[in-house]
């Protein structure tokens, strides 16, 4: 009535739940859509639809988790959607897929499995980097701003970024301080 709607279940059933809203529906705090919501943590403005299996959003507002493992810390605007898939410190960036993460990156995505954009710790920043394929890696050097790295494929480095990098095919890597660097093929070893 009013524009209210009340769920619950019975003590003695499980009950399946219809609504029929109209109108918007509000939720104040994080929402978890879960089988075991009781190990999920959520921030504020956040969503969770996971397995409840260390599923976590904490420290970062308006983002969105699904899948596994999933975490995002202290990275606001983000989405992370597979199985052990971290964000952390990485404002509006996506990671999507299997055994990846993003770390003090921001503005960076990552598709597909075993990929890394950034390392974790203080001290390396990646920023407005990309990696889709698997088992690919890119990061800045220590203590210093990279940005603009690109991968597309398998097996693929960037280590110690500065600016504008790209590695198209498998097995390419630089790992010498650079900036403007394109690999396309395989086993290159950019300089």
């Amino acid at each position: 009535t009013d524009g209210q709607v009340v769920c619950g279940k019975t003590q003695t059933q499980d009950t399946d739940i219809s609504l029929d809203v109209k109108r918007k529906s509000t939720f104040r705090g994080g929402v978890v859509i879960s089988p075991v919501p009781g190990g999920v943590e959520v921030d504020n403005s956040s969503l969770i639809v996971g397995a409840g299996n260390n599923d976590i959003i904490t420290g970062s507002d308006h983002c969105i988790g699904s899948g596994n493992n999933v975490q995002i810390t202290n990275s606001d605007c983000s989405i992370a959607v597979g199985q052990t898939v971290v964000i952390t410190d990485s404002n509006n960036s996506a990671c999507l897929g299997s055994n990846s993460s993003i770390f003090g990156s921001n503005s960076c995505g990552s598709i597909g499995a075993n990929n890394r954009i950034g390392r974790s710790g203080a001290g390396y920043v990646t920023l407005q980097s990309h990696a889709v394929g698997n088992s690919n890696l890119i990061e800045s050097q220590s203590n210093q701003q990279g940005s603009l790295g690109f991968i597309f494929g398998h097996d693929n480095t960037i280590q110690n970024l500065q600016q504008n990098s790209f590695a198209l095919g498998f097995s390419n890597s630089i790992t010498t301080q650079h900036r403007n660097v394109f690999m396309v093929g395989g086993d290159l070893a950019g300089v």
